[in-house]
């Protein structure tokens, strides 16, 4: 019997192997880090050293650094849309009002204007604790727990969808984002809410949004995305490979914003200004896997390494995965196995 035919065909699989070592990327990429893969995150944000989130049968968890371990479950009637460490303490805005982690049980905000109905968003400033609704805007002091004041709805016919509190020439701004009414400004002297949204589309719906270091404002809407460099300024399109994509979701590094949407995460250079440019150089984050499982709802960048949570929980990772060293040591070895077997077998 002649070795040949299979010598041959090792010291090409060898090959192969080591060509396609050579071709694999090396950038970072997202790889599942997820306690329970299957079971939908649908909240997730940084409280104490690492990333929590929560999934859409109620469970809880937090990352140690060693690894997740499980938090009080939320109650069955209330699952969570966002969550958010206030200082300290956890805060979870659900389907049925807002609830906070005291002695790992979960309490109700009370007192009469405390919000109610589904919580779409929750957000701080220095001093109050913010949050969106279907029924309107809620405002709360830092250090007060159940003070709640309700701002109002800023449009009778959109449900609000995500509040920023920015600050611009030392003076805080209360911005809405709203669903088909775009983007609305609290006037706290005239206790009112005044349209926004000049320069975005007709009927737009605002998704997310994030200020920048320069004081920029950006809106993440279903129809691309926007930015604003001062409150009186029209919205423009930032252009480039972002395109029209839904932008579901934004977070910032030191140099660097990070956007998710349907497809996955884009991100794109600041420059030394903090700021993005009209048509900033976009460039996708890759998944291990050929896909990511759903939509990316929310990025975080508080610690070492970005985390995401696009339906489960993702770290982005410098390392490669396990297929990549395989090709590394199999690849060498069936070369060296393939040239001894012709070398012994002529």
């Amino acid at each position: 019997m002649s070795w040949k035919p299979l010598a041959v065909i090792m010291i090409a699989a060898g090959a192969l192997a080591l060509l396609t070592v050579a071709r694999y990327p090396m950038e970072p990429r997202w790889q599942a880090d997820d306690p329970a893969r299957g079971q939908h995150v649908t909240a997730m944000t940084w409280w104490q050293e690492g990333p929590l989130l929560a999934s859409q049968d109620g469970d809880v968890q937090a990352h140690t650094g060693d690894g997740w371990e499980s938090r009080a479950d939320l109650p069955a009637d209330a699952r969570s849309t966002v969550l958010l460490s206030v200082d300290g303490q956890l805060h979870a805005g659900t389907t049925d009002g807002i609830l906070r982690l005291e002695d790992d049980t979960w309490n109700e905000a009370a007192g009469d204007d405390a919000p109610s109905g589904r919580i779409a968003h929750l957000t701080l400033d220095d001093d109050f604790l913010y949050a969106a609704g279907d029924a309107g805007i809620w405002q709360r002091p830092r250090d007060t727990a159940d003070s709640w004041e309700f701002l109002g709805r800023p449009d009778e016919d959109a449900i609000v969808y995500r509040v920023l509190s920015s600050s611009h020439d030392g003076e805080t701004l209360l911005r809405s984002g709203s669903i088909e009414a775009g983007v609305h400004r609290y006037d706290r002297d005239d206790d009112a809410w005044t349209a926004a949204s000049d320069g975005l589309p007709e009927a737009v719906k605002v998704l997310s949004f994030q200020q920048l270091r320069n004081g920029t404002v950006l809106a993440g809407t279903d129809q691309g995305l926007f930015r604003q460099t001062t409150p009186d300024d029209d919205w423009q399109r930032v252009s480039g490979l972002i395109g029209d994509r839904r932008i579901l979701s934004m977070a910032v590094t030191a140099d660097t914003l990070y956007t998710g949407s349907d497809d996955g995460v884009w991100h794109a250079p600041l420059n030394n200004r903090g700021d993005i440019e009209h048509d900033a150089d976009w460039l996708p984050v890759l998944a291990v896997e050929e896909s990511l499982d759903a939509p990316v709802s929310w990025i975080l960048t508080e610690g070492e390494q970005p985390w995401i949570a696009a339906g489960s929980a993702y770290r982005l990772r410098t390392g490669q995965p396990l297929e990549w060293y395989l090709l590394v040591i199999g690849g060498p070895l069936m070369l060296i196995a393939g040239g001894g077997l012709w070398m012994y077998r002529r």
